[in-house]
């Protein structure tokens, strides 16, 4: 998936020292990326308005809030845990490919973790991350049907873990069902994919689940303490490429 931080980054180091190797230059990365990033947002020049990336920007508490539910989009989320033995299944995910540079891709995955972080700074300085089992997007995970355009996933193949994180508002609510008339072993972990319709009376823009829209044991919060040596690519990177097209709207101003 495509980092526009690191090619912004990348362009600005290799123009100041041309003489530096790719393997110098992710070292150096890896050092000066957080505080690079802050200051690039915090420049006027750079023109940076977007609140969430402002809040990226910025470290955050190692404190975070996790939920068993979270609203948004028009969509009630709950972790795939929490969902167990319920009549409805709302942990079934998905994520337009267009905020990772790819509009021909739609990726399709599970609920694991609902994640409020908490950055420094001003004013309502929270973002809320979704953490998701992907199934693989690539041929041989997922299928369209030419006739009928229904999108089959394969249920037992998934990508690798190292970017499971995306922002709540990115996503999207669908369920998966089985095909009840397939009886070969190689359709066995074969998934129909439907888009649940959002519903207006959920539109409710980055908003945990009320305590009072449901019952006392609905809604369970717990916090934990995030490992202190956690850095930027760990966590913030996946966060940032939702809204890459600003940072973008700079880059191809200065070059040009």
């Amino acid at each position: 998936m495509l980092n526009i931080l690191y090619r912004l980054y990348d362009a600005e180091k290799q123009a100041q020292l041309p003489d530096l190797t790719p393997h110098a230059l992710g070292l150096i990365r890896d050092k000066e990326l957080t505080t690079w990033f802050y200051n690039y947002v915090e420049n006027p020049a750079n023109q940076i308005t977007n609140n969430d990336i402002k809040r990226l920007s910025r470290r955050f508490n190692s404190i975070v809030k996790c939920w068993n539910g979270h609203i948004v989009n028009g969509y009630r989320f709950h972790t795939i845990e929490y969902g167990k033995g319920k009549s409805t299944m709302n942990s079934r995910v998905s994520i337009s490919g267009s905020y990772y540079n790819d509009s021909t891709i739609e990726y399709y995955g599970e609920l694991l973790e609902i994640l409020e972080l908490s950055f420094l700074g001003p004013g309502d300085n929270t973002v809320v991350m979704f953490k998701c089992k992907w199934f693989d997007s690539g041929r041989l995970g997922t299928k369209i049907h030419p006739r009928y355009n229904i999108v089959d996933i394969n249920s037992a193949r998934s990508i690798a873990e190292d970017n499971p994180f995306v922002l709540a508002s990115q996503c999207h609510q669908v369920y998966y069902t089985p095909y009840p008339w397939r009886k070969k072993a190689s359709d066995r972990n074969s998934r129909a994919v439907f888009r649940v319709k959002a519903r207006s009376t959920y539109e409710i823009s980055h908003t945990s689940i009320p305590k009072e829209e449901v019952n006392p044991d609905e809604l369970h919060l717990h916090e934990r303490e995030l490992d202190q040596e956690i850095e930027f690519d760990d966590l913030e990177e996946e966060l940032v490429e939702s809204d890459e097209e600003e940072l973008l709207e700079y880059s191809d101003s200065s070059s040009g």
